[in-house]
């Protein structure tokens, strides 16, 4: 199974450049758990359905937004989390960046 990042028509990498922007404390484990769901697949995560495609990793304080497309992952949009549930405005974000790749 391959791991891919959602990359923009302009080049921008949204979810890398959030990981890359966390403290490396934080970042480590989550690219560690990137790296395990691309070599052992998606059972290794903490994951929760969202709707339709859309589904949410939930590691520690973060989620990441993905679809599997073709049998691969696509990470489409991370947040911090706040609350319990997710805010409309980060799934209609992550619900759009799969609209794109799903093309």
């Amino acid at each position: 199974m391959k791991v891919y990042y959602y990359q923009s028509a302009h080049g921008a990498t949204p979810v890398l450049d959030f990981l890359l922007a966390l403290p490396v404390q934080d970042s480590a484990p989550i690219f560690a758990l990137i790296q395990a769901i691309g070599d052992y697949g998606l059972e290794v995560a903490d994951r929760r359905h969202i709707r339709g495609k859309l589904w949410e990793l939930r590691p520690d304080r973060y989620r990441i937004f993905y679809a599997v497309l073709h049998g691969d992952v696509w990470l489409l949009h991370a947040y911090k989390k706040q609350g319990a549930k997710a805010p409309p405005r980060e799934i209609r974000i992550a619900l759009r960046r799969l609209k794109e790749v799903d093309d």
